[in-house]
């Protein structure tokens, strides 16, 4: 019987291989002592903080925790989900990280839209219904809510109220500064209780009746009226847009 003869492995082979596996170990080793010189070197510590100016609001001392600290080690995530419970006003933040050793923040502020009016509180929304803070007395030129239920449910700062006729009251005064006819009139006060017939009273003391449907051609047909010259606001009580010819009730 013939014996088979075992290959032998190539000397080249044994010598690739080893290549390789010493490529490896310098890699791991050159890895290493990069990622050291990175967390370590003082050339990396925060130094600056940079806050976009529109928000005047965010104070460098909330982001002491930062300062000092290595730039590769700093968890952006765990930041901004700090500010944004801290700062409900600021949506779409930005939280960049500007090497060698800068944070830069940017966002975008969210302004007062409404207010509603609770018992012994006063809670301002954004536009879309979202908690930027509970105040004790009324914030002057923002538009009220009233008539709502005592109890909203949970009222969180930087959550939206969810409600029916939250939402109503700032589809209504969306569709009233849409119009350009409308601009220098303001909304004092929105009574909700009654959808079909929401009562709201301009800053001249005017009142104004509508109801949840076609809201944009209401406060058109609203800006035409109230420019009217023929029309003399000082003898007009109210004005009922219910119906399909509105309706001019005088003092």
């Amino acid at each position: 019987m013939i014996k088979r003869k075992k290959k032998k492995i190539p000397w080249a082979l044994f010598k690739i291989f080893g290549i390789i596996v010493l490529s490896i170990v310098i890699g791991i080793w050159i890895f290493r002592a990069v990622s050291k010189y990175l967390t370590d070197s003082s050339y990396f510590e925060v130094k600056s903080i940079v806050i976009d100016t529109s928000l005047p609001f965010i104070q460098k001392r909330d982001l002491r925790a930062i300062e000092g600290k290595n730039i590769f080690t700093i968890d952006l995530a765990k930041v901004q989900k700090k500010l944004l419970l801290q700062y409900p006003q600021v949506s779409e933040l930005k939280i960049v990280k500007d090497f060698p050793n800068q944070i830069t923040i940017k966002a975008v502020k969210r302004d007062p839209y409404a207010q509603i009016l609770l018992p012994n509180k006063n809670v301002i929304i954004d536009d879309f219904a979202r908690v930027l803070s509970v105040e004790e007395n009324q914030v002057r030129h923002l538009p009220s809510f009233q008539g709502l239920p005592e109890k909203l449910g949970d009222i969180s700062i930087g959550y939206p109220v969810r409600d029916l006729k939250i939402s109503l009251g700032l589809n209504i005064v969306k569709a009233f500064r849409s119009h350009d006819s409308l601009r220098e009139f303001g909304i004092d006060r929105i009574d909700l209780n009654n959808t079909s017939k929401v009562s709201l009273t301009l800053q001249n003391d005017l009142a104004v009746y509508l109801e949840r449907d076609n809201l944009f051609r209401k406060t058109e047909i609203l800006g035409v009226i109230l420019n009217d010259p023929k029309v003399d606001l000082k003898d007009v009580k109210y004005i009922d847009l219910r119906f399909k010819e509105p309706i001019i009730g005088k003092k």
